[in-house]
């Protein structure tokens, strides 16, 4: 395996003054979350109660979010290590306020340009949050830190899905739009003002094409390979699940309300285990975590596909593969964190960000296009590919086993 870059060991005492920068990113990160889970969650039933959009439109707006993903996220990566990453964060949580103004649009060629806007806003608070965190998470920590970084927002989507869903039928979408497009700007102007800098550890030297060239290198490495597959599988699964679930449920139920209660109590359940992953990885090791979530990912789906006709257990079979995707989310900033130094964690970032990317974008696409032949088959695809999640995890945690013993010794 690749020698491990790591960053220098922090005193007990030189942790304290990481605290302030990561309790208020934690907090900035939770409510930027919190407004704008309805651009993901409740966008499906806006286009088609609202404008009478088929899930063709949807997952080909969602399709292309994920694919300026793909165009941003190197140049993200390698901003984020070069330049820091306070303000290039700031900047990508404005990605909320453009989901808001998606909502107050119906005009087909302004949302395409909305959505690539989204798209590259969103890639670059995805490559900084992570480069952040792996700067002021404290050493030995890193699992608990990571689920925080995903529990956090999932929570958050709990509580913006419970108050989207009554807003948008008791007000409209419309409401629903302007709230996330103002709150947000509020949020990332008080960002700007409260939430430390934090410099770099290791001062980069090289060019801006060094370390793109560096991307060579880096995606090579034991751990990254497996990391790839293990981001790419699985996600599959969420492209799915955000374009087919909110429609099926509302189409069974009749109710946005429905759609929401659905997201809020499957970010609880998700969101509370998380986190106690993220814990047991610090206490246990990783491989373990890594070989449950596959599996959990692999099987549910099938779930889906034998209950798509009945709208509780349709849910209650989602929010079961969801829990298996919410436990490798959470791992993920860990795993990371473990394949490199501090300062190539937006890189890294970069590389599994690109294979989630394609994951969602091929999930999203095959959601849209096989639906009309039938709902099942998007689930059945989803849950067979991530039976190679399971082989990947298996190798993975056969490596992560001999970085956790040499970290120990």
């Amino acid at each position: 395996m690749a020698s491990i870059d790591s960053p220098r060991p922090r005193s007990r005492l030189a942790q304290h003054r990481y605290l302030k920068p990561l309790v208020f990113f934690l907090a900035i990160f939770f409510l930027n979350a919190t407004l704008g889970t309805p651009g993901r969650s409740l966008f499906p039933v806006y286009v088609e109660k609202v404008l009478g959009g088929s899930p063709i439109l949807t997952s080909s707006l969602f399709s292309l979010q994920n694919l300026v993903r793909l165009a941003i996220l190197f140049i993200g990566g390698m901003l984020a290590d070069r330049v820091g990453a306070k303000y290039l964060m700031l900047l990508g949580m404005t990605a909320v306020s453009i989901g808001g103004l998606m909502f107050l649009v119906s005009d087909t060629r302004v949302l395409i340009l909305l959505s690539l806007l989204y798209g590259a806003l969103f890639t670059l608070r995805t490559t900084s949050s992570r480069a952040y965190l792996a700067l002021v998470a404290p050493l030995g920590s890193m699992g608990l830190m990571g689920a925080l970084y995903f529990t956090g927002p999932t929570i958050g989507s709990a509580l913006g899905n419970a108050a989207a869903g009554p807003i948008a039928d008791l007000f409209s979408f419309r409401t629903l739009g302007i709230v996330m497009l103002v709150g947000n700007l509020v949020l990332v102007f008080f960002g700007m003002l409260f939430l430390p800098h934090v410099k770099l550890e290791q001062i980069q030297t090289t060019s801006a094409w060094e370390m793109l060239q560096s991307y060579r290198v880096l995606w090579r490495r034991p751990l990254i390979l497996r990391l790839i597959g293990i981001r790419f599988l699985p996600t599959w699964w969420l492209g799915t699940s955000s374009v087919l679930l909110p429609l099926l449920i509302f189409r069974l139920t009749d109710s946005v309300t429905a759609v929401a209660l659905y997201a809020t109590v499957s970010a609880l359940v998700t969101g509370a285990s998380g986190l106690f992953v993220g814990w047991l990885s610090d206490r246990i090791g990783r491989g373990i975590p890594v070989i449950a979530s596959s599996i959990t990912l692999a099987l549910g789906p099938l779930g889906c596909a034998l209950y798509a006709d009945n709208a509780l257990l349709l849910a209650a079979s989602a929010i079961f593969t969801s829990l298996g995707g919410q436990w490798l989310a959470s791992l993920m900033p860990s795993l990371v964190f473990v394949s490199g130094g501090g300062h190539e964690q937006g890189r890294l970032t970069a590389i599994t960000e690109a294979a989630w990317t394609c994951g969602n974008l091929g999930g999203t696409m095959a959601a849209g296009l096989l639906i009309g032949l039938g709902a099942p088959l998007p689930f059945i695809l989803a849950g067979a590919l991530n039976f190679g999640t399971v082989m990947l995890a298996l190798q993975a945690a056969r490596i992560l086993r001999n970085t956790d013993n040499h970290r120990a010794g």
